[in-house]
């Protein structure tokens, strides 16, 4: 559909696809202002909108004759979708043209449906390799709560727990049980299907959930996994889950290069760091670099692995996650000595 609109927003042509949408419209459609013509398009059920959606779009339009051409999108009562688009021409007019755009909104929408699932495969993949590492951290809290009301049981029979004596042990137990409930709670964050909300979230609170997760994987593989956070309290706006699944990716992998690698005193280093409105985080390791059939360049390639039983997945759905927050990733060294990944995340939200 396409109309041209003159100065003071009134119509002054358009086609017959645009003129048969106003049919039931009384009078000629040339000359009416857009309002009206709005007005006319949403009180007969036609534009799914608000009030408030009339006066902003009526706003935005006002703007548009100082701005190049922008489009928006809208959607019609029988559920179509339109992308809207205005053009500044001479005089202060504008050239409006509407095009159905339904099967590229349904595409998208089945894009990000895929995406999203892929995501939650990677996550689960990356927590089952890491299971037999968590049981075992859970363990320890467990024996410990176990050994200390076992302890309690056994003093109090024999007449010998003193108050004091059984405040510390509980005080001991209720600890334990936080640790092992903390690692629960982790591994269910990490786990959630839901569509990522984005928040305004301290990095140094993602790090610490981060390290509470990796934690057990290091210490079973004995490759360890330090984390210097230079930003202090800065606080960055993302979607926090997926921001973890990228580090947890990130240094998941760094831990499986080490131990490859088998170099004593191999490790994985983190470091955070601000610089101009982004956060810059390196993620190194002390492996051997990327593979020869696996170079740098097609790191985040998707169904491209250099483990037995891995899906490939990992790195690409750092990179889409990355680039979705207004980021970059790259592999900045990779070499006999090991690999960096930098990956640098504007603090604010991308728009």
């Amino acid at each position: 559909m396409v109309a041209l609109f003159d100065s003071s927003d009134r119509l002054v042509y358009c086609n017959e696809e645009y003129r048969a949408t106003y049919a039931g419209m009384e009078g000629e459609i040339i000359g009416k202002h857009f309002d009206e013509l709005l007005a006319h398009f949403t009180q007969t059920g036609k534009l799914a909108t608000t009030t408030e959606g009339k006066t902003r779009w009526s706003a935005q339009r006002r703007d548009r004759r100082n701005t190049p051409a922008k489009f928006f999108r809208a959607r019609t009562s029988t559920g179509r979708w339109l992308e809207v688009t205005d053009y500044p021409v001479a005089a202060g007019g504008l050239l409006t043209i509407a095009s159905d755009i339904t099967e590229k909104v349904e595409r998208e929408e089945r894009l990000h449906r895929h995406e999203t699932a892929l995501q939650l495969l990677n996550r689960r993949e990356t927590l089952g390799q890491m299971t037999a590492a968590i049981a075992h951290e859970l363990n320890q809290p467990l024996a410990a709560i176990h050994n200390f009301a076992a302890g309690c049981v056994l003093r109090a029979k024999n007449d010998q727990l003193e108050r004091e004596d059984m405040i510390a042990v509980l005080n001991n137990m209720q600890s334990q049980s936080e640790r092992a409930s903390a690692i629960l709670r982790s591994m269910s964050n990490y786990l959630h299907n839901d569509d990522a909300d984005r928040d305004a979230v301290r990095f140094d609170e993602i790090l610490r959930s981060v390290q509470l997760l990796i934690q057990p994987e290091s210490s079973a593989t004995g490759v360890a996994v330090t984390i210097d956070d230079q930003c202090g309290e800065v606080t960055l706006h993302c979607a926090r889950i997926e921001i973890e699944q990228l580090l947890i990716n990130l240094i998941k992998n760094g831990i499986d290069a080490c131990r490859e690698a088998e170099r004593e005193d191999a490790e994985v280093s983190v470091t955070a760091r601000c610089e101009a409105g982004e956060i810059v985080i390196d993620v190194a390791d002390a492996g051997r670099g990327f593979a020869p059939d696996m170079p740098a360049q097609t790191a985040f390639s998707a169904f491209r692995s250099t483990k037995d039983k891995g899906l490939g997945v990992g790195l690409a759905i750092c990179e889409t996650i990355v680039l979705s927050h207004g980021g970059t990733i790259a592999v900045t060294k990779s070499d006999a000595e090991g690999a960096c990944l930098t990956v640098r995340l504007p603090l604010e939200v991308q728009k």
